[in-house]
Formats: C-alpha cells, sequence, structure tokens
C-alpha cells in the first residue's frame, strides 16, 4: 500500500479500518483506480471504473468523524 492511503487510513476511525481496507481490496482487486485527495477537513478517496474511468464510490471521512 502505498504512503498517501496509510495516511488516509490513520484518519479513519479504527473501528471503520477494517471495513475501509477490505473494501479497498476488493475495489482493487477488480481493477478499479484508486485516487486520494486532501480536502479541508479530511480525505476524498474516489474509486474509478477500469472500463469507464467514471467513479464508482467516494469515500469522505472527516477528521472529526465520519
Amino acid at each position: 500500500m502505498d504512503e498517501k492511503f496509510m495516511t488516509f487510513l490513520n484518519d479513519v476511525p479504527a473501528d471503520m479500518q477494517g471495513f475501509a481496507l477490505d473494501l479497498d481490496k476488493l475495489l482493487t482487486e477488480e481493477g478499479c483506480k484508486r485516487v486520494i485527495k486532501e480536502a479541508k477537513r479530511g480525505f476524498v478517496t474516489s474509486y474509478n471504473s477500469p472500463s469507464t474511468g467514471k467513479v464508482l464510490l467516494n469515500y469522505v471521512f472527516r477528521k472529526s468523524g465520519v
């Protein structure tokens, strides 16, 4: 896993990290491209379809909570 994803994961509440890892594994194994951007209050993580390039899923985790 890359450094940016690990930084994102550290901001995810501990009780949600397993879910975030499982979903990330599922989507990346299916060929989705993960894009992580820092936002004003946390991170926005998107997963893009390998066939269309369209966003399939957005995670928005605020530093103050989900």
